[in-house]
């Protein structure tokens, strides 16, 4: 081997790969079996979990918006400042109507209220703020009603059902009774400019498109099965060469001439064959299971 070329040296160790691979039966089925298996799996398991696609809904029924309901404030007294006749005048009929459920408390200034409600937060779970004499603010407290910072529905999955109390937070200006107390106090405002016609208040919910859940954490998941799957090679490669190490036959091949290129260009050409083949298994079972139906599957193979 001292003399011979490159070539025949790298002929003579495929040859000889060959053989082990050929001997050790168990091992490279294992090999080819292992990566197969587990793709597979990961696409049955893809194929059994479709997503459950919701039908758009064109229009919700109207909730009728059921004024002076100030049950629904739980007994909850309701702060209003600034104590001025105008304001006074303003709730005059909304604070009769819901004596019963509702005590109204008058503060001279915002200061004030928020003064009492610092020093105890239940006493002020409602407040109604007028800045001017038509221009109006309703604070309630952070959890009865929802954050508008951010879209509480982006992927567009949720309160498709115009169920009061169901977990949906539009429903929380209703349930909360902020919608009540908004239309009361407009309906009252109104009277004192002159406008005498009844109002109805309604609350819809927008219509809502079709929604395919979002199943990207499967992708995320298929790059660990692929990078386990193929991990199989490379285990059995470091076995391969740990045992040709602790026998020294490496060694015994180097003192015959055997170049170190050649050696590893042999492993590396048996291993490359081993790992197309079974890629092409796999994008097959890919391809016919529609794991990635919408990619390329030249691309995938590459």
């Amino acid at each position: 081997m001292a003399r011979s070329s490159f070539c025949q040296q790298l002929k003579a160790l495929l040859y000889r790969n060959l053989l082990l691979k050929k001997r050790n039966k168990a091992g490279t089925i294992m090999e080819i079996v292992f990566p197969i298996y587990f793709v597979g799996l990961l696409a049955f398991v893809k194929s059994i979990s479709t997503p459950d696609v919701q039908r758009s809904v064109g229009s919700f029924h109207a909730t009728s918006v059921l004024l002076f309901e100030f049950s629904l404030l739980g007994g909850k007294p309701l702060a209003v400042t600034p104590n001025t006749s105008h304001v006074r005048n303003a709730l005059d009929t909304i604070c009769e109507t819901g004596r019963k459920t509702m005590n109204c408390m008058f503060y001279p200034s915002v200061a004030s209220l928020e003064g009492a409600r610092s020093r105890n937060q239940s006493s002020v779970p409602i407040a109604v703020i007028f800045n001017s004499d038509y221009d109006y603010t309703i604070k309630m407290a952070y959890d009865s009603v929802p954050n508008t910072a951010t879209p509480y529905d982006s992927d567009g999955g949720h309160c498709r059902e115009v169920i009061l109390g169901l977990n949906c937070p539009a429903h929380k200006y209703d349930d909360s009774g902020f919608v009540f107390m908004q239309a009361a106090i407009d309906i009252e405002l109104m009277k004192m400019l002159g406008v005498k016609k009844e109002s109805r208040v309604n609350t819809r919910l927008m219509p809502k498109a079709e929604h395919v859940p979002d199943t990207s954490y499967i992708r995320y998941i298929s790059a660990m099965y692929f990078v386990l799957a193929y991990s199989f090679f490379a285990c059995f490669l470091v076995i391969n060469l740990v045992h040709e190490k602790e026998k020294k036959i490496k060694d015994g091949l180097r003192m015959m001439g055997m170049k170190d290129s050649a050696f590893w260009c042999a492993w590396s050409i048996i291993y490359s064959v081993l790992i197309i083949l079974v890629t092409i298994i796999i994008t097959v079972i890919a391809g016919l299971s529609g794991f990635l139906k919408h990619s390329n599957m030249v691309l995938f193979f590459k």
